[in-house]
């Protein structure tokens, strides 16, 4: 059974910025990853961030960290992951 793979990154606002520059990533976040401009995996979860060997529950921006999206394992160089938060908004 292969084991998740691990992406190192650098979080930089111009890499992020398809809808609104993210300035933090957090662990349990919800991702997506794309190739190419087009969705290739989507409802990813962030479920191990790293910075350096220690554990991060969050990691700013400019900053150097390493991620797993839960099992999945097929990245490649030059892909873009997208991270996002849901929030449930009450009714007016």
């Amino acid at each position: 059974m292969p084991r998740s793979a691990s992406v190192p990154l650098f979080q930089d606002r111009q890499h992020l910025r398809l809808h609104r520059p993210v300035r933090i990533i957090r662990r349990n976040a919800k991702a997506r990853l794309l190739r190419d401009g087009a969705v290739v995996a989507e409802n990813l979860t962030i479920t191990s961030l790293k910075r350096f060997k220690d554990d991060a529950t969050e990691v700013r921006e400019g900053f150097e960290c390493g991620l797993t999206l839960g099992s999945y394992n097929d990245i490649k160089v030059g892909d873009l992951i997208e991270t996002y938060e849901m929030r449930e908004k009450p009714r007016a």
